[in-house]
């Protein structure tokens, strides 16, 4: 049996085979995933780094490998080109750089073909069990981030809510900003121990959109500046070359990749140091070339700590002895980003002297389509489409509960509540078809759960109940509970803590999509 998987340059996969959707659970949603949504089958080879090997140098690969399902392949990794005009072997590398469209992938089962049996089996075994731990830690890791998360909503729903009141004391407003900053910090932490589970198992997906090509750097910049400001370190930005056109960007990584660059640098500058953040800018004719430099003039990084500075959970012993504040995960969430995005990093750094990191990405320049379908998401239009709905909100958690429907009500919108899905079942039998325009559902709760709870409603008998958009409210952001969310009938899944912006824009687009459906 033979296997075929494609994917671009940005080791994003694009296209498979049959034999590759049934043997490694791969199905049309997971195109544009990470190749590594796959690689952490194999234990004996590192799929993801002689791909990378293969791109570099434009030859072929071939090896064999077992995999945790206890068979074995012979894997062929290869690049295609969109013209070939000379075979490969007379081309030098610059040349077949330039038609490459990115690697094929075959996998041939050989189980059948090896004669070492128990070889294969202790091999199978060892992986099995990697498999059952990999399991047993990302179950841990859900439940923490469902028990750490809830609360947090309540307490940055209730932050934001008094915030926005006139006449609030300062020095209340003060500690109240306080407070948020700590909640954020605390999240910070949550989620890079988070991230860093979903990047080992392929689970992150790289999302372009239009966007300025400064807007990254503008962004990033006017948080670290205040940061900055407030530790006594001076913080300057720099854009050379830059026409500022609109380029197709996977903002909110490459946004991270540099907040984590940043962040460092201003944890190891001391007080009256430099950070600098410089992007310098060269286009062709449809791409544009950025590089992100950023440096500092702080305590440096020691040889010993370069070596290993990009695995996780690392972390360099200060002065004192002590460690650095942090989970020692965040210089490696940056590499694998810079990976999934398809740029590089690089750095030099003596100890006393500072360090600089830099950052090579290119982008693809945004087509006047692209460009237009961004201009048209305004927030006049989300306003004018969430007045006067009425949502149905399913949540057992009363100070959560709260928060969401006064946010509901500051955006125009009436909300009523059911304690657990049995209860929302019954209420909107009780309430009849188009009384409710939306439910926002709650997933652990008492007496019957939301996504039992999804399903039973879409298969009641009245006219709304196929169409009704509902949106999962979790604190569990694994992928395989936001596919389970999906697969009972669920429109879309937002994660707690709720973010205000995009609990509107999410209702606002379903609202849009059953308006746009009854009109064709």
């Amino acid at each position: 049996m033979v296997g075929i998987i494609m994917v671009d340059q940005k080791l994003n996969i694009r296209k498979f085979t049959e034999y590759i959707a049934k043997e490694f659970t791969v199905a049309e949603q997971d195109v544009g995933r990470s190749l590594r949504y796959i690689a952490y089958n194999f234990a004996t080879i590192d799929l993801m780094e002689l791909s990378k090997k293969v791109l570099r140098t434009m030859r072929p690969e071939e090896h064999y490998c077992a995999a945790v399902t206890g068979k074995t392949y012979l894997i062929n990794i290869a690049p295609y080109r969109a013209h070939i005009k000379e075979p490969a072997e007379y081309l030098t590398v610059e040349e077949a750089h330039k038609d490459i469209h990115g690697l094929v992938i075959t996998f041939v089962d050989t189980t059948k073909q090896i004669n070492d049996k128990r070889q294969i089996e202790e091999m199978a075994n060892a992986l099995r069990a990697a498999v059952r731990q990999n399991k047993e830690k990302e179950t841990f890791l859900s439940q923490m981030s469902h028990d750490m998360r809830t609360p947090m909503t309540a307490i940055n729903g209730l932050i934001e809510l008094t915030l926005q009141e006139d006449n609030l004391p300062e020095s209340l407003r003060d500690n109240l900003e306080k407070i948020r900053t700590t909640g954020d910090y605390l999240m910070t932490l949550i989620d890079e121990v988070l991230e860093t589970s979903q990047i080992n198992a392929g689970k992150v997906v790289s999302v372009s959109s239009a966007v300025h090509e400064r807007q990254a750097v503008e962004n990033v910049s006017t948080i670290i500046a205040e940061r900055a400001k407030e530790a006594g370190i001076h913080f300057e930005l720099i854009v050379r070359s830059c026409e500022d056109r609109y380029v197709m960007m996977d903002l909110e990584h490459m946004e991270r990749i540099l907040m984590n660059l940043l962040s460092n640098a201003l944890k190891f500058t001391p007080e009256g140091g430099k950070v600098v953040l410089r992007l310098d800018v060269a286009y062709t004719d449809k791409q544009v070339e950025h590089t992100y430099t950023i440096m500092d003039n702080g305590v440096g990084i020691s040889p010993e700590f370069q070596t290993r500075m990009f695995l996780p959970f690392e972390q360099e012993k200060q002065t004192g002895g002590g460690l650095s504040e942090g989970t020692g995960l965040g210089l490696y969430i940056c590499r694998n980003l810079v990976d999934l995005l398809g740029g590089t990093i690089d750095y030099n750094s003596k100890p006393g002297e500072g360090a600089t990191f830099i950052v090579h990405m290119q982008f693809d320049l945004a087509t006047d389509e692209q460009i237009q379908r961004e201009k048209n998401k305004t927030a006049t239009f989300e306003e004018q489409i969430l007045h006067g709905k009425t949502v149905l909100l399913v949540e057992d958690n009363n100070i959560n509960a709260e928060v969401i429907m006064k946010i509901l009500e500051t955006k125009g919108m009436h909300s009523e509540l059911a304690r657990d899905g049995q209860e929302a079942i019954d209420i909107f039998k009780k309430k009849g078809s188009f009384y409710y325009q939306a439910i926002l559902m709650d997933i652990m709760m008492p007496v019957k759960g939301g996504i039992e709870a999804a399903r039973e409603i879409r298969s009641l008998n009245t006219a709304d109940a196929e169409i009704i958009p509902i949106i999962a409210l979790t604190a569990d952001v694994y992928n395989d509970s936001l596919d389970q969310c999906l697969r009972a009938g669920m429109n879309a899944v937002l994660t707690k803590p709720i973010d205000i912006e995009k609990l509107g824009q999410t209702l606002a687009k379903e609202f849009v999509r059953i308006e746009n459906e009854s009109l064709a």
